[in-house]
């Protein structure tokens, strides 16, 4: 990477792109493509991509594009867990692997080459994630000029063998920022529902420094001592919401990996170099 070019990894909220707010989902793929319109908020997916190929044109930037399940994949995966025998996990993984098109769709109609880089089949679960697999397609395709995308999964776990276990396993999209920034030394650019955090007041909380990795007892007193309020919805969301979010961009501040919490409007700003919404950073001693 030339030391001009800012490597960020995009992580764009599932509630962002998809209606999360309804009860139903349909259970058969064909029925999910021909309604993605109800489902999936196509303005929006298109407001974001024309925001990144703005930015891309004017800035040096090599992006790795991710983007949550939203109601693609929370609702079809809770009922497989709760032992639906309709819901399969190809047809989950199917659904993500849909909504993850129209993202690449949206950015290739953009400007933006495009590739998708699936992590059903380049990352497993052995009691940790690893997606050596995926960052190793991810880094060629950055490093041949294309922008890579991927998204919150279905991964299949393995035995302390290495023996491929019958059993599936999520990756959030939140877990791939995070995992790959590491790996990749890039920033986290997070396009939330809102224009960042809030504190109390309620009002966006401009920077949160953290100067330790936080444990999980640490951190409702650490959010209490930034005047941190976080409000959850009801919508189904097996992968821990903004709280989980926060704790563990959190934890990756603790160890260098900066990242940006901002609404889709400022997108572009952020991808600039502004300082919108959130900041979430290491704090030095």
């Amino acid at each position: 990477m030339k030391d001009d070019v800012k490597r960020i990894v995009v992580k764009i909220g599932g509630s962002v792109i998809t209606d999360k707010d309804d009860p139903y989902f349909p259970t058969d793929i064909e029925e999910i493509i021909i309604n993605s319109d109800t489902y999936a908020k196509k303005e929006n997916i298109k407001k974001i991509s024309n925001a990144i190929a703005n930015a891309s044109a004017a800035n040096c930037l090599e992006l790795f594009i991710l983007n949550g399940a939203g109601a693609f994949g929370h609702t079809l995966f809770k009922k497989y867990v709760d032992g639906d025998k309709s819901i399969r996990s190809a047809l989950v993984h199917d659904s993500l692997k849909y909504l993850n098109s129209l993202v690449v769709d949206s950015l290739i109609e953009a400007g933006i080459p495009c590739r998708s880089v699936h992590p059903h089949n380049n990352c497993f679960y052995n009691g940790n994630y690893d997606v050596s697999g995926l960052v190793q397609k991810v880094a060629k395709y950055i490093d041949d000029g294309i922008t890579p995308s991927s998204y919150g999964d279905i991964i299949p776990t393995v035995d302390c063998k290495g023996m491929y276990a019958d059993r599936w396993q999520i990756i959030s999209a939140d877990d791939l920022a995070v995992l790959t920034a590491e790996k990749l030394s890039a920033d986290i650019i997070m396009v939330s529902a809102t224009p960042g955090v809030y504190t109390k007041k309620p009002e966006i909380a401009p920077i949160i420094e953290v100067d330790h990795v936080l444990s999980e007892e640490e951190f409702p007193k650490f959010l209490e001592s930034k005047g941190i309020t976080l409000y959850q919805d009801n919508s189904i969301d097996l992968t821990g919401k903004m709280y989980k979010k926060l704790f563990e961009l959190c934890n990756a501040a603790a160890r260098k990996i900066n990242s940006q919490v901002c609404g889709i409007d400022d997108l572009e700003k952020a991808l600039s170099g502004e300082h919108v919404g959130t900041l979430i950073r290491y704090k030095n001693s």
